[in-house]
């Protein structure tokens, strides 16, 4: 007879019929037993009823016996699929695969009685054998709207081992899949950034090995990232800047971040400068290094070039930032009487006469911006006290990868003494 046909006086007597048959299987003493967390040789030993794990267990459940009926429909399936355990135990033909697919067809708990099943496994995103058991996840439509859930399928033994049917606990993922294929493609984009990046990213363990380092130390150094990661970022260090690094690595891991500038030895054997940002960051307890290591070949080379033509120069020239002087050719220490060492460091408005200070604020502030383009007059006091008659220029710079200020200054005392 059709289940569809069948009186509600029929079904509820065969169901109470059914009820009794699996608690006499409970009771009996090859009662079934669940594979979760045991051995095959130890499943004859355990008493505890299916029931009583099926109940215990957080997941949607349901399982069938042998002939591939119905014998136990979670309540945690009843939620999942809104059919009630009434409406579908002992019920067959792939009764239980009418919610989730809408026709019946065999599905992941029916591999556990055919393992040997290609028709079945082409319908899952992935299927894996874990012993006697089945993992596998698919698409599914749960009350008409599409979701992913998870499965695993696991045969039922009796007292003596011999399979009786199985179960299938099930696991709605398809919000925890959209997080993880939301954070898949942040991390792919943050991944196109960082690899976009013409300056080299590292990351640095806290006994200094490295842990990541972007493809593009291949272009900038000579080795593949796989060649680096690993090794202490020390191996990396030309000799003689070793000092220097472990300071400032000390300077680092006291929580500050400073700018450096060194050598590193490329796989060809050259020697670039580079510069490096380093920033702590407190990981499990440990601190982790995140750095950029950027190329200053280039800009060294460009400094000891202009150095040089600035330290030939008839005039007075220096670089400053942020008001702070930082570099001044020989000739200014000749007519200030300062040395370089008292010149670098100090302020530029320092040695320039009280009176003519906002004077020569407001000249250089024009000349920074384009608004003036003559030269300027000013006084300065030298070391000794002694006035002494300047004309400077200045104009804006990158010092250092950092915005700067170059003057040049020139004594004008013979046209001041002829005024």
């Amino acid at each position: 007879m059709n289940y569809e046909k069948k009186t509600k006086a029929q079904l509820i007597e065969e169901l109470t019929v059914l009820r009794k048959r699996v608690e006499a299987l409970e009771n009996a003493p090859s009662t079934l037993k669940d594979t979760r967390n045991e051995s095959k040789p130890t499943r004859e030993k355990t008493g505890q009823p299916l029931s009583n794990i099926v109940e215990s267990i957080p997941d949607a459940i349901y399982a069938i016996d042998a002939e591939g009926k119905v014998i136990i429909w979670h309540k945690g399936m009843e939620k999942l699929t809104g059919v009630k355990a009434e409406e579908m135990l002992g019920k067959g033909d792939h009764e239980y695969s009418l919610p989730f697919y809408g026709v019946r067809k065999p599905t992941l708990i029916d591999m556990v009685l055919k393992p040997d099943s290609p028709e079945i496994e082409k319908d899952f995103l992935f299927i894996r054998r874990e012993g006697d058991s089945f993992l596998a996840e698919t698409y599914v439509l749960l009350d008409g709207n599409p979701r992913i859930i998870c499965g695993k399928a696991r045969p039922l033994y009796d007292g003596d081992g011999h399979i009786i049917g199985a179960i299938e606990d099930i696991r709605d993922v398809t919000e925890r899949k959209k997080m993880e294929d939301s954070i898949r493609e942040k991390e792919r984009k943050y991944q196109e950034v960082v690899e976009s990046i013409n300056d080299v990213i590292y990351v640095m363990e806290h006994d200094q090995r490295i842990s990541y380092i972007s493809p593009v130390v291949e272009t900038f150094l000579g080795y593949h990232p796989s060649e680096v990661v690993g090794r202490p970022f020390t191996d990396f260090i030309f000799p003689d800047d070793l000092e220097l690094v472990a300071e400032n690595m000390k300077v680092v891991f006291d929580g500050r971040i400073a700018p450096s500038e060194f050598r590193i030895c490329k796989k060809s054997g050259d020697i670039c400068w580079v510069r490096t940002t380093i920033r702590p960051i407190s990981k499990k307890g440990f601190i982790t290094l995140h750095g950029i290591l950027a190329d200053i070949t280039d800009i060294k080379v460009a400094e000891e070039l202009y150095k040089t033509l600035a330290n030939s120069s008839q005039a007075g020239v220096y670089i400053a930032q942020a008001g702070e002087i930082q570099f001044v050719n020989p000739h200014i220490p000749r007519y200030s009487g300062y040395s370089e060492a008292e010149l670098v460091g100090m302020e530029v408005l320092n040695i320039v006469h009280p009176e003519d200070r906002d004077l020569v604020k407001k000249n250089a502030v024009e000349m920074l911006k384009g608004i003036r383009s003559a030269p300027y007059e000013f006084r300065m006091i030298d070391r000794n006290g002694n006035i002494r008659w300047l004309l400077g220029t200045v104009t804006p710079i990158t010092y250092k990868g950092k915005p700067a200020v170059l003057g040049n200054t020139m004594e004008i005392v013979d046209k001041k003494r002829a005024e």
